[in-house]
């Protein structure tokens, strides 16, 4: 399949470009014929492993979410699938999602099952496809895309919400990173020979710490710099080829002093909330499990334990009884999913314990940033009183010294 890049007209007269893969030119021709976009000129893309993923954003949570509630309500009105494809095609204004769902049209055409023209298509989640190939086996497909529309709605809020709360720490970092690297990379190398002119035989501690960094962060920041990003981006390396280096480093961040407690219940919270999503929309326990393990959690560890919870059901245990022999689901969760099996308002029950976790999630980021705030101011006076000793204390003995004289 070929990449074009294409420049195309929209019925408000802008001038836009985006990258398209079609199989020839005649199929990227016919793919604009029916639409209210005017193909203006393309050529064929000789860049497209660089350029597909620096010119195309993703498609956000936001717009998925759209995509979903449209899908929903209009099948829940009785509108063939295809007439919505080709309605999402001809408005949607994202160029990504707008050509997926041409060619998951296309492939439908074909004769090929909706779970399955989707699963080639890296815009919809593979959660998504799980959930749309369990609707396909039963007549809840519309109520799929809108309990994974409300879902995905959620996962925006929650979002929006942590990326409030350390916006300000973040804010506050890069100011004091910014005031730091003016103080040792240009202040203080003009302090430097003041200080080395007045002849101290011995100089204190502050001040030895100003003529050492004056001396050697001049020379070797570039290095400093790169040595600080390439760690993480060769570690982030080692981690994704190598599983069982994921899998101690998932486990290892679960163990880390109260930032582990926020990620496990991130992890569980949204574990929890797809398993209800998924059993209200028809699916079973396994088939949840199924798409929570290869689909929805990212983190190794979890995994596994969410692997031995089915094979537990498999032997013959109910889900509680399964997370109870597993040792590592926390005991609100068991005792919640054993009433939600007693009563049989089992989806109902998850949601509660993942909104339970997601608000607590809440209140420990919101505390860690307020943490995080005097921990930043402490690091930055502690680095302005060294400078401000270090610059004072040979200026005071030198004064003093000479008094004595």
């Amino acid at each position: 399949m070929a990449t074009y890049k294409v420049t195309l007209l929209t019925p408000d007269g802008e001038v836009i470009e985006e990258l398209v893969e079609a199989e020839n030119e005649e199929e990227l021709l016919r793919r604009y014929l029916n639409t209210d976009l005017l193909l203006l000129d393309y050529k064929k893309d000789r860049l497209k492993p660089f350029l597909k993923d620096f010119t195309l954003s993703s498609v956000s949570v936001e717009e998925l979410a759209d995509f979903c509630f449209y899908v929903g309500r209009a099948l829940e009105m009785g509108i063939p699938i295809l007439e919505v494809l080709e309605d999402i095609e001809k408005s949607s204004r994202h160029p990504k999602l707008r050509n997926a769902v041409a060619r998951v049209k296309e492939k439908l055409m074909a004769g090929s099952p909706l779970s399955e023209a989707m699963a080639v298509e890296k815009v919809f989640p593979p959660q998504l496809v799980g959930l749309v190939k369990i609707g396909e086996n039963s007549d809840a497909l519309p109520q799929i895309f809108l309990n994974y529309a409300r879902y995905l709605d959620w996962l925006s809020k929650l979002r929006k919400e942590v990326k409030q709360a350390l916006s300000y720490p973040a804010f506050v970092s890069l100011v004091m990173v910014g005031v730091i690297a003016i103080m040792f990379g240009y202040i203080i190398p003009q302090i430097i020979p003041a200080l080395e002119a007045l002849g101290l035989k011995e100089y204190p501690l502050p001040t030895k710490i100003l003529l050492w960094s004056g001396k050697y962060v001049p020379l070797y920041w570039k290095q400093a710099i790169f040595t600080i990003i390439a760690i993480p981006i060769s570690f982030s390396l080692l981690i994704k080829h190598s599983k069982k280096l994921q899998y101690h480093w998932d486990r290892l961040k679960l163990k880390i002093p109260y930032i582990g407690e926020i990620l496990l219940k991130s992890s569980l919270s949204r574990d929890i909330r797809a398993i209800a999503e998924i059993y209200r929309s028809g699916g079973t326990i396994l088939s949840a499990l199924d798409i929570v393990i290869n689909s929805v959690e990212q983190n190794l560890y979890i995994k596994e334990k969410f692997d031995l919870v089915k094979t537990f059901i498999l032997n013959g245990d109910m889900l509680s009884t399964a997370m109870e022999k597993s040792g590592f689901f926390p005991h609100t969760v068991v005792r919640m999913v054993k009433l939600g099996e007693s009563t049989g308002s089992f989806d109902e029950t998850l949601n509660r314990v993942a909104t339970f976790f997601e608000d607590d999630m809440r209140r420990r980021i919101e505390a860690m940033t307020v943490l995080i705030e005097p921990a930043l101011q402490l690091v930055l006076g502690l680095v302005l009183g060294i400078i401000a000793l270090g610059i004072l204390i040979p200026v005071y003995n030198t004064i003093s010294s000479m008094g004595m004289r």
